[in-house]
Order: C-alpha cells, then structure tokens, then sequence
C-alpha cells in the first residue's frame, strides 16, 4: 500500500484492526486550524498510527473529510485476507460521520 503521510505497517493495522482504533480532531490555538491524529485503541495504549496535527485545516469538517480519504484509500488499496474483521467502506463513513459530530471516536469498546 502507497498512501502519501501514511507508513505501510499503520496502513495495515488501520485495516486488520477496525475495532481497536481511536481518531481525534484538534484545534491548534496558535493557528485556529485543525489537525488530526489517528491510533490504536486501548489495547495497544493508543499508539499513533498517523499524525497530522499541524495540517492547518479550516474546519472540523475538512479534517474528517482528509481522515476518510486516507481511511478509504486504506480499504481499496488492501488486498482482502482469506479471514478476518477488516475496515469497510461502511466502517470509514461511520467514523467521519461521528468525527464531524464530537471530533473524537472510538471504534473500540468502552467498559
């Protein structure tokens, strides 16, 4: 997989791993632009998977739009395991619909 701002290694754990993911939105109040930040969940102590807080997007809803792409991009380019839960196209519109709502999610289970 080839995704430009995204290693091959987080592009696959993006996609093997749809329910152990968190996404947040930020707003840099030296710039009054918006970044992002995807990771792994709590189960993995949230490392960072990909980290664009400095994009210097306009609007919350720029940001999840970029997250989508890069998350749509992610589910065409990956070659579909024999088995296994993988990110779906439905998966990706769920998670930019609620970014654009809260600014963060959680595909993980909360307990």
């Amino acid at each position: 997989m080839e995704i430009k701002g995204v290693t091959q290694n987080a592009a696959w754990e993006i996609f093997l791993n749809p329910n152990d993911l968190g996404f947040g939105i930020m707003k840099d109040p030296n710039r009054e632009k918006f970044g992002f930040l995807v990771t792994r969940g709590p189960g993995v102590n949230f490392n960072h998977l990909i980290r664009n807080e400095d994009a210097g997007f306009q609007t919350v809803d720029e940001a999840a739009d970029e997250i989508g792409r890069i998350l749509n991009e992610i589910v065409e380019q990956a070659t579909i395991p024999e088995t296994g839960l993988t990110l779906t196209k439905e998966d990706v519109q769920s998670i930019v619909t609620a970014l654009k709502a809260h600014q963060f999610f959680g595909t993980y289970p909360v307990y």
